[in-house]
C-alpha cells in the first residue's frame, strides 16, 4: 500500500512539472549558456584536482581525500557548491538573493580565481624552466666573459703600470745622475777650497806683519812721548829735590834706619822659624831639655817723616808714577797684541793645515762613496727595469689565451640566449604576450623591439611581456573563468523561462479604430480561462479516481 502511494505521488510530482514545463514558455537560446557553465566548471574541477594532485600535495602527508591535500580537497568541495548555489539563488528574491549576490558567490569565486590564478601561473612558471635554464647558464657564461675581462683589463693595466713605471724609473735615473753630478762639482769645489787659501786666509796672513808694525810703531811713539814727559818730570823733581835736602836727609834717615829693622826683624823670624821646626819634630825627652823658642812679634813699622814735604816734589812723583805706569801698561799692551797677533796667525796656519789635510781626505773618501752609490744605484735601476720588464712579459703572454676564452665564452652565451628565445617562442604565454604587447603598443605608442637588437634583449623584452601578462592577463582570464560560470547559470536558470507578454491597457484610439483589436483580444481571454478551467476540472477528477 505505501509503494503505491509512493508511485503515486512520484508520477503527481512529474506530471505537475510537466504540466508547468507546457504551460511556461522555454527560452531555448539560454540551454547552451547553462550547458557551457556547467561544462568550465566541471573542466575547473577536474583540471584543479589534477593541479592539486600534482602540484600542491605537501611530501608526507598522512590524510588525502581523493589523492590531494585537505586544503586543496576543501576548495574543490566549496566549487562544487558554486553552480547549485547559483541556481539557487537565481530561483530566489529579496534579501535573500541581495546577501548571496553580494556576498555568498563571490567569496566562492575568490576560491576559483586563486585556483585558476595559481595553475595559470605555475603553467607559465613551467613553461619558463628551460628559458630561465638557458638564461642561468648564459648568465654564468656572461660572469666568466667579465672576469676573463676583468683579467684583460688587469693585463693592460699591467702594460700601463710598465710604462708609468720605466718612465718613473727614467725619471730615477736622471735625477740619481743630476744628483751625482752636481755632488761631484761640489765634491771638487770643496777639494779645491781646501787646497788653496780663502780670502779671508790671505787676508788675515798678509795683515799680520802690517798689524804688527802698525802696532809696534804706535806703541813706540807712546813710550818715547811717555820718556820724554818722565825725563822732563824727573829734572823738575831733582831740581825741586835741591830746594828740599831736610826732607831728603831725614827721609834717608828713616828709610836705613827702617832698612836695618827689618833685617833684624828678618833674622830673627827665621830663627824663630827655624828653632820652632826643631822643637816641633823633637821626640818628647828631648823636648824637655830644649828651650821653647820666642816669637820675635810683629814687624817693626817704617817711621813718618815729620819734616814737611815740598807739594812740588809730591806732585812731581805722583805724576813720574802715573807716567812710569802709564808707560808699564803700553808696553805690556804692545807685547800682549803682538803676541796675540802671532798666535792668531800661528793658529790660522795649523787650522788651515790641518783643514786641507782633512778636507782633501774627506773629499776623496767622498768622492769614492759617491762613485760606489751610482755604481749600486745603476744596478739597481738595472735590476727593476729587468724585473718589470718579466712582470708584463709573464701578463702578456696570458693575452691571447684570455681573449680566445672570451670569443669561445661570447659564442656559447650567444648560442644560450638564442635557445633561450626560441624555447620563450615556443610557449603559450609568449602568444599571448605577444598580444599584450601589441595592445600595449596601439595605446602606449611603444615601439617593438627591433632587428638591431641581440638576442639577450630580445629574450628580456619577451620576458618583460610575459611578465606583464603574468600581471594584467592572467588575472583577468582567472577573473573571468572565476566568475562568468556563476553569471552564466545565474542568468540561464533566471531567464530560462520566457516571462509572460504584458499587454498594454487597451486604447480605442481615434474614433475607435481599435475596436476589432479590443474584442479579438477579449475573445483570446475568454477561450485561455475556459481552457484552464477544463484544465483544473480534468485534474481534480484524476485526483478523486
Amino acid at each position: 500500500m505505501n509503494t503505491e502511494n509512493m508511485t503515486g505521488s512520484r508520477a503527481e510530482v512529474l506530471q505537475n512539472f510537466w504540466q508547468l514545463l507546457k504551460s511556461k514558455r522555454i527560452s531555448y537560446l539560454t540551454l547552451p549558456l547553462i550547458v557551457m557553465a556547467t561544462v568550465v566548471e566541471f573542466v575547473i574541477l577536474s583540471t584543479g584536482w589534477k593541479y592539486q594532485q600534482v602540484v600542491c600535495l605537501p611530501q608526507g602527508m598522512g590524510v588525502t581525500f581523493f589523492g590531494i591535500g585537505p586544503i586543496g580537497a576543501t576548495i574543490l568541495a566549496v566549487e562544487m557548491l558554486k553552480l547549485p548555489l547559483a541556481i539557487w539563488t537565481a530561483s530566489r528574491s529579496g534579501w535573500q538573493k541581495a546577501v548571496m549576490i553580494m556576498f555568498g558567490l563571490p567569496l566562492i569565486c575568490v576560491l576559483t580565481f586563486q585556483l585558476v590564478k595559481d595553475m595559470a601561473v605555475y603553467e607559465m612558471g613551467i613553461a619558463m624552466t628551460p628559458a630561465s635554464q638557458m638564461l642561468e647558464k648564459a648568465t654564468a657564461e656572461e660572469t666568466k666573459i667579465n672576469q676573463l675581462k676583468g683579467e684583460l683589463a688587469g693585463v693592460l693595466s699591467k702594460k700601463e703600470d710598465r710604462e708609468q713605471k720605466l718612465a718613473e724609473l727614467q725619471a730615477r735615473k736622471l735625477k740619481a745622475k743630476a744628483d751625482f753630478d752636481e755632488a761631484l762639482r761640489l765634491n771638487t769645489l770643496s777639494r779645491q777650497d781646501a787646497i788653496s787659501l780663502t780670502d779671508y786666509q790671505k787676508q788675515s796672513l798678509s795683515e799680520v806683519e802690517a798689524r804688527q808694525a802698525s802696532i809696534i810703531k804706535q806703541a813706540d811713539a807712546d813710550s818715547e812721548q811717555l820718556s820724554k814727559t818722565i825725563a822732563e818730570l824727573r829734572a823738575h823733581r831733582e831740581t825741586e829735590v835741591g830746594r828740599a835736602a831736610n826732607w831728603n836727609e831725614e827721609e834717608a834717615r828713616i828709610e836705613n834706619d827702617y832698612k836695618s829693622k827689618m833685617a833684624d826683624y828678618a833674622n830673627k823670624k827665621a830663627t824663630y822659624e827655624k828653632e820652632l821646626a826643631a822643637y816641633t819634630s823633637a821626640n818628647f825627652l828631648k823636648r824637655k831639655l830644649m828651650k821653647e823658642p820666642i816669637d820675635p812679634g810683629v814687624p817693626p813699622v817704617r817711621e813718618e817723616n815729620k819734616v814737611l814735604k815740598s807739594a812740588a816734589i809730591a806732585e812731581i812723583d805722583a805724576q813720574i808714577k802715573a807716567k812710569e805706569d802709564e808707560l808699564a801698561a803700553i808696553n805690556a799692551k804692545r807685547r800682549q797684541r803682538v803676541a796675540q797677533i802671532d798666535d792668531d796667525a800661528r793658529q790660522l796656519r795649523e787650522r788651515f793645515d790641518s783643514r786641507s789635510t782633512s778636507k782633501r781626505d774627506d773629499a776623496d773618501h767622498k768622492r769614492e762613496e759617491l762613485v760606489a752609490a751610482k755604481a749600486a744605484l745603476d744596478k739597481q735601476f738595472a735590476a727593476e727595469e729587468k724585473q718589470i720588464d718579466a712582470d708584463y712579459a709573464a701578463a702578456a703572454a696570458r693575452v691571447d689565451g684570455i681573449k680566445s676564452q672570451i670569443d669561445a665564452s661570447t659564442k656559447v652565451a650567444e648560442k644560450y640566449f638564442q635557445d633561450r628565445e626560441e624555447s620563450i617562442k615556443r610557449t603559450q604565454v609568449y602568444r599571448i604576450a605577444t598580444t599584450v604587447e601589441i595592445i600595449r603598443a596601439l595605446v602606449k605608442g611603444q615601439r617593438p623591439v627591433t632587428i638591431k637588437a641581440t638576442a639577450k634583449e630580445r629574450g628580456d623584452l619577451y620576458t618583460d611581456q610575459i611578465s606583464m601578462v603574468r600581471v594584467w592577463v592572467y588575472p583577468v582570464l582567472a577573473f573571468i573563468v572565476a566568475f562568468l560560470p556563476t553569471l552564466m547559470v545565474e542568468i540561464g536558470f533566471s531567464t530560462v523561462f520566457k516571462p509572460e507578454q504584458k499587454r498594454a491597457e487597451h486604447r480605442l484610439g481615434f474614433f475607435g479604430k481599435r475596436m476589432h483589436e479590443l474584442y479579438t483580444r477579449a475573445g483570446r481571454q475568454k477561450i485561455a480561462r475556459s481552457e484552464r478551467l477544463a484544465r483544473e476540472a480534468s485534474a481534480q477528477i484524476s485526483s478523486r479516481d
